[in-house]
């Protein structure tokens, strides 16, 4: 049995399904440190940001202009020392 390679995926259906497989396969290739970024460090992006909004700081919507800003986030949270709050 031999798999052919094709450029253009004809149905719609199968396409739809090959879109999931690929979407999943890219999700479980991700290190623990992307999925924690994803999950905590833009959350708490978010929340700071509205914070310094509310403090009349308007350069704060900048902050959540790229991932480097999460990304610190999230590397300050995985650094923390355990019970440290």
């Amino acid at each position: 049995m031999s798999a052919r390679v094709v450029d253009r995926v004809r149905s719609g259906v199968l396409g739809a399904q090959l879109v999931m497989i690929v979407a999943k396969l890219g999700e479980a290739l991700k290190c623990g440190f992307t999925r924690h970024v994803e999950s905590y460090g833009v959350r708490q992006a978010v929340r700071m940001v509205q914070a310094a909004l509310g403090f009349g700081s308007e350069v704060a919507r900048e902050w959540l202009a790229g991932v480097e800003f999460a990304r610190y986030l999230a590397f300050m949270n995985i650094n923390q020392p355990t019970g440290y709050s």
